[in-house]
């Protein structure tokens, strides 16, 4: 189980050394991040994992990219008055989060497969996210296992 959480963790370092290089969040923010994250990842590993666990995990990760988005803003507001108006670059941490989310979305319908409420919000959150190729295949999958459910 350690192992299985240290490698989740392992392929999350390069976004956060992004976070870091960017300076969109401090050392001790990322280390806060990093205890937050593992602790999660230990609670949806355990046995019995809830699906509580689950959600409030994908909370946070929401809330944590909602914050990332607001710095970004601020970091390139910055830039383009000291640049004079010329964009700045794309980076691997403008994605990770909303990937993670995806991710920890697709392990919890991995676990709940009938429960179709978590189909909806992932749906709705690739909404949000602008993620219209997750969006196709949140619903395809959806309407596989659920071709009955009018609500999706």
């Amino acid at each position: 189980m350690a192992e299985q959480v240290q490698s989740i963790l392992d392929q999350m370092v390069p976004s956060l050394r992004d976070f870091l290089d960017k300076g969109i969040f401090s050392g001790s923010e990322i280390r806060v991040i990093v205890n937050r994250r593992r602790e999660s990842e230990y609670l949806l590993r355990r046995r019995a994992a809830r699906k509580a666990d689950f959600l409030r995990y994908i909370e946070a990760e929401k809330t944590l990219e909602r914050l990332r988005e607001l710095r970004t803003r601020q970091i390139y507001r910055r830039k383009r008055q000291n640049n004079g108006g010329q964009d700045t670059e794309e980076r691997l941490a403008n994605t990770s989060i909303v990937q993670h989310i995806h991710f920890l979305f697709q392990r919890t319908i991995r676990k709940w497969k009938s429960d179709v409420t978590i189909y909806i919000q992932h749906a709705e959150f690739a909404k949000q996210a602008k993620s219209s190729k997750m969006l196709g295949k949140i619903y395809a999958e959806a309407l596989q296992i659920h071709p009955r459910h009018t609500g999706l």
